[in-house]
């Protein structure tokens, strides 16, 4: 089981959260390190919201087909 580790902005706690999606999660954070680009950024030029980004790269969800195909013209 991969999980996400992160502080909650509120409380300070440690939260531990399961990656539902980890390769996808993996893939995208390798190709946006490749590109230097940041999830807000990616979100503006693929037209995706920030949340839907934020998803993707935390693992929670997966992409759908077109939001996909969004974020790979922007980082192929």
């Amino acid at each position: 089981m991969l999980v996400l580790r992160y502080k909650n902005k509120y409380g300070g706690k440690t939260m531990i959260k399961e990656m539902k999606y980890p390769l996808t999660a993996r893939r995208l954070r390798q190709a946006m390190a490749e590109k230097n680009i940041t999830a807000s950024q990616l979100a503006s030029r693929a037209g995706l919201s920030n949340a839907s980004i934020s998803q993707y790269y935390n693992g929670a969800h997966t992409p759908s087909d077109s939001a996909a195909e969004k974020m790979g013209k922007v980082l192929g």
